[in-house]
């Protein structure tokens, strides 16, 4: 779809947007659940567009305008192509999930130059380019909240991690420097930082994953929490790890 379903109603112009990344699968697609049942409009953005077609009609069964777009956050034409049909569909950008992510869990000797180019090109410049072109227009707002979705790997890496690891902690080190650059204008971060999570990414499917690490439904819960903290209040940093794993 190029442009949001419908048409906004007065009162639909009044609800906030969240664009989020990644949205086709696991987090991304909890996160739009999620935000949708708190009446957040929503643009998907993911290279799956079949995907996203199917969860955007699952949220606009909530009462949801919803765009979902074909986006690869590597590459910063496509993130500003899609960026500029949200801001032409909705007007303003009120939340952005910045949630795409890959990871390649190998020891260090196993890891290839292939393998770290693909986590730091969308782990890391993906958010970047992301913010570049977010950003402007929530300065201009002088309102927006950002949501980084992280790994507690960016402060505990293991063996098998040193690339994703390094992605990860240079995702938190660009959204703490952004907090502090952007406060003036009302603009506030947020770095979550979950531990295991029952989703495919490494390529295995939730189920062959430990039953009790955190499903993607925990960590879209704490990005709403994150989101609904009203301001000036910010939440800068959530760690959530399961009790039982």
């Amino acid at each position: 779809m190029s442009a949001a379903d419908t048409a906004p109603s007065a009162g639909e112009t009044a609800r906030r947007l969240a664009l989020i990344t990644g949205a086709s699968r696991g987090i991304g697609a909890a996160c739009a659940r999620a935000l949708a049942a708190e009446k957040f409009d929503l643009a998907l953005l993911a290279r799956s567009a079949d995907q996203l077609e199917k969860l955007s009609a699952e949220c606009r069964a909530q009462g949801v305008r919803t765009l979902p777009l074909a986006c690869d956050v590597r590459n910063a034409a496509s993130i500003q192509a899609a960026v500029d049909k949200v801001v032409a569909a909705y007007g303003k950008i009120d939340v952005l999930v910045n949630n795409a992510g890959v990871a390649h869990y190998k020891r260090f000797a196993d890891l290839s130059e292939a393998d770290w180019d693909d986590m730091m090109s969308v782990n890391l410049k993906g958010a970047f380019l992301m913010l570049k072109a977010v950003m402007p227009h929530m300065v201009r707002a002088r309102s927006g909240h950002v949501v980084a979705v992280s790994s507690i790997r960016a402060f505990e890496a293991i063996a098998t991690t040193a690339g994703y690891s390094a992605s990860k902690f240079g995702l938190n080190g660009l959204h703490q420097a952004l907090a502090q650059d952007v406060r003036e204008y009302g603009v506030r971060v947020s770095i979550l930082c979950p531990g295991g999570v029952r989703t495919s990414l490494r390529g295995t499917s939730p189920e062959e994953k430990d039953p009790n690490w955190l499903s993607a439904g925990d960590v879209a819960r704490a990005v709403v929490y994150c989101v609904n903290t009203p301001f000036p209040g910010v939440v800068t940093q959530m760690n959530l790890v399961s009790l039982t794993a």
